[in-house]
């Protein structure tokens, strides 16, 4: 969405060295959105199914979410350089916390987030 109207925008995900991990990276450097892929280069990339009862609307997600991938590489330093915003997905929480420690801290971070109690 930010690329849609015209922000600069990063990608900070585990993609791998694979095809799918490619396909994703051409999509996304298409639009273009700068990726960080933080997976080693083995990792293959999940791919998730999601079943939709046409009837009721209800649906099941078959996925492996991020399995494999519980030790990634250390985030870059300059990752959040310039950020003015990050969204923080949990498929590995660990990581999660970690990256959305290093934005609340970051020299770009909004002035609420370090307000105390916030």
């Amino acid at each position: 969405m930010a690329r849609a109207v015209g922000c600069r925008a990063r990608l900070a995900s585990a993609l791998g060295d694979n095809p799918a991990g490619s396909l994703a990276r051409a999509k996304l450097i298409g639009w273009p959105v700068d990726v960080v892929d933080l997976a080693p280069g083995a990792y293959e990339l999940p791919v998730s199914s999601v079943l939709v009862n046409a009837a009721s609307g209800e649906r099941v997600v078959i996925s492996v979410n991020a399995a494999g991938l519980d030790q990634p590489d250390p985030l870059p330093p300059a990752l959040l350089r310039d950020a003015a915003v990050a969204l923080v997905d949990g498929h590995i929480m660990s990581r999660a916390v970690e990256f959305a420690a290093a934005a609340r801290t970051a020299p770009s971070a909004n002035w609420l987030c370090r307000q105390p109690g916030r």
